[in-house]
């Protein structure tokens, strides 16, 4: 216990409590229901997978809740919670301009 700490917990010991729990709910990922999410989307899990880049096994792992999704693929999957159609917009946009070629100069 640092001696901020120890002040509080002189002054309010409550005080003291609510900010260890509350240190401790930070640190717990957010929580998604992947296989809700992937249901209000009327994909199957290999489509769902493939559309948006998550490996399959992944995605059943997420969906029997023996792993929570985290970093990025949380990021990712939030988003697909509130807009799904916003990101397969812009994932094709993406793949039309992976397949741009810049034009040749000088000929």
């Amino acid at each position: 216990m640092n001696s901020r700490e120890k002040r509080l917990a002189r002054v309010n010991p409550k005080l003291l409590d609510l900010m260890q729990r509350r240190a401790e709910l930070e640190d717990r990922p957010l929580f998604v229901d992947v296989a809700r999410i992937r249901k209000r989307t009327g994909m199957s899990q290999s489509l769902f997978a493939r559309r948006f880049g998550f490996p399959v096994a992944t995605l059943r792992h997420w969906e029997r809740r023996d792993r929570v999704p985290r970093g990025p693929a949380l990021v990712l999957l939030t988003v697909i919670s509130r807009d799904p159609n916003a990101v397969l917009r812009a994932l094709s946009r993406q793949r039309r301009d992976d397949l741009w070629v810049a034009p040749r100069r000088g000929n």
